[in-house]
């Protein structure tokens, strides 16, 4: 009963170990050895082991892996030598206590590399699973040999298997090349092949979203990237290797063919691209958001800095190209912004100012002299040079005097400049002849100021004088407004208000000498 339940035993188990791609029906030794543990109570058993032999004398063998001894009553067979893989039939025998197996039969099996060949040349068919099974065994097989060889071959195997899936895809899509990649890693194939197809399925996404531009695609991307692709967030700290051109023109060969460390490189410059359009994609038209763009860019890929500085300016142009519309201050810090980049500040100030001169030229002379005014303050905060301003001033006080003639706002301002009028014509200060101020005084109401006119009129001839005298009687009030410095000859405009009607008019003109 004994011996009967352990012959079915050893059935059950040679069934079970047979595999379509074993040298033979015999039992593997890896198998065989997985009973050891169970030996002492197989003594009797029939077994056919194949393995490869490691020591061979006329009644004795040892196999590779193996501490058994496989022995024979007779001399064993003369082996070819051309391969050390045998199929051994016997039985597990006992010797003084001692297990060992007990030999009937010895034959010589082709080795695993010719078996392997053998078996491959026999695969049709578009199915990969026989090539997986195939390299399945050859990779068991080449581990319990430590063979390096073998190894090599059963890669290989699975290899046409992973190629035949990948012609079987009819439509590339990111789902089927990933399930791939996973399918490479799952039977331990060398990681660049995986990452081969990891980055396959990647431009499958990538190439559709950028061209034309999906934000939507390209967020999603720019998720899942970081986790598909080592190094893709590390900003490139060296000028890259990879020629990016040639990347874009044909990512998957160029990426096929790359040097791990080139392939590093790439998965930053496809990741930088990814970022880059997503951010791009939000970028005004008019340039309006450029800083917001810029500092995006810095944040992100702070490699492409040159390309966020562009954004600076551009927002700075669009700032450039609205300046007649902002207020003052918004001027003032344009002007900064500028000269803060090394751009000419001046330029904001000249269109802002044009912008001003030609609304405020509408309201005549007084526009004009406002305007004035507010070059002065221009010049006082530095935003206009003192040229500059000289050279506007004169040249909007020249218009105001032909639409005003006479105006003491337009003597008074010239006057901030260096200028009077001599013999009808505004000329520079150091060049009128000495004993000329009564003359000059004498312009300055000249023609223009007549009796009955009130002190707004004269104020828009000649503007605010520079002295004024009140003299207070019961009826009436004197007003005296003097124009010029005190040691020279000045002007005066005398005025009368009376009180029982409150009207303040002109009673006359005079020339006032100096002390």
């Amino acid at each position: 009963m004994i011996q009967r339940r352990h012959a079915m035993l050893a059935a059950l188990l040679l069934t079970f170990s047979s595999t379509a791609f074993a040298q033979s029906t015999a039992q593997p030794l890896e198998k065989f050895l997985e009973l050891k543990l169970k030996w002492k109570g197989l003594v009797g058993t029939r077994f056919r082991v194949e393995g490869r032999y490691r020591l061979l004398s006329k009644k004795l063998m040892k196999l590779q892996n193996c501490d058994l001894s496989f022995r024979s009553q007779r001399d064993f067979p003369t082996l070819s030598g051309r391969s050390r893989t045998v199929e051994i039939s016997g039985r597990l025998a006992r010797l003084n206590g001692k297990i060992y197996f007990a030999v009937d039969s010895l034959k010589e099996l082709p080795n695993d590399l010719a078996t392997l060949k053998d078996k491959e040349a026999k695969l049709t068919g578009p199915s990969a699973d026989g090539w997986y099974q195939l390299g399945q065994w050859a990779s068991q097989r080449a581990k319990f040999y430590d063979d390096t060889e073998l190894e090599k071959r059963a890669e290989a195997t699975f290899k046409v298997g992973i190629q035949i899936e990948r012609n079987a895809i009819k439509q590339d899509s990111f789902a089927s090349l990933l399930a791939l990649s996973e399918k490479v890693k799952s039977l331990a194939l060398p990681d660049r092949l995986r990452m081969q197809f990891v980055h396959e399925a990647i431009c499958v996404d990538w190439l559709a979203a950028r061209q034309p531009v999906n934000p939507a695609a390209l967020a999603k991307l720019k998720t899942r990237l970081p986790d598909l692709l080592p190094g893709s967030k590390q900003p490139m700290k060296a000028p890259k290797r990879a020629d990016a051109e040639k990347y874009f023109r044909g990512p998957v060969l160029y990426y096929h063919n790359a040097t791990d460390s080139v392939r590093l490189e790439l998965h930053r410059v496809l990741y930088a691209d990814v970022v880059q359009k997503l951010i791009l994609s939000k970028a005004s038209t008019n340039g309006s958001n450029g800083s917001a763009i810029a500092g995006q860019i810095d944040e992100e890929l702070p490699e492409l800095h040159d390309l966020a500085e562009t954004f600076r300016d551009k927002e700075l142009d669009y700032r450039l190209s609205r300046v007649a519309t902002v207020k003052r201050n918004e001027m003032y810090k344009l002007a900064d912004d500028l000269r803060k980049r090394k751009r000419d500040g001046g330029l904001a100030v000249v269109q802002w100012l044009a912008a001003r001169e030609s609304r405020l030229r509408k309201e005549g002379a007084s526009g004009l002299i406002q305007l004035c005014d507010e070059c002065r303050t221009l010049a006082d905060k530095k935003y206009l040079s003192e040229a500059d301003y000289t050279a506007t001033v004169w040249r909007l006080l020249t218009d105001a005097d032909k639409m005003a003639p006479n105006s003491g706002d337009v003597a008074r301002g010239m006057k901030q400049i260096g200028y009077v009028k001599y013999k009808g014509q505004w000329t520079e200060e150091s060049e009128v002849p000495e004993g000329s101020e009564g003359e000059i005084a004498g312009n300055m109401a000249k023609d223009g100021i007549t009796v009955g006119m009130s002190l707004v009129q004269v104020r828009a001839f000649l503007g605010l004088p520079d002295t004024v005298v009140r003299i207070v009687s019961a009826d009436r009030v004197m007003i005296v407004w003097i124009y010029g410095d005190r040691d020279k000859s000045r002007s005066s405009v005398q005025f009368v208000r009376r009180r029982r009607d409150g009207i303040t008019k002109v009673i006359g003109t005079s020339s006032v000498d100096p002390p």
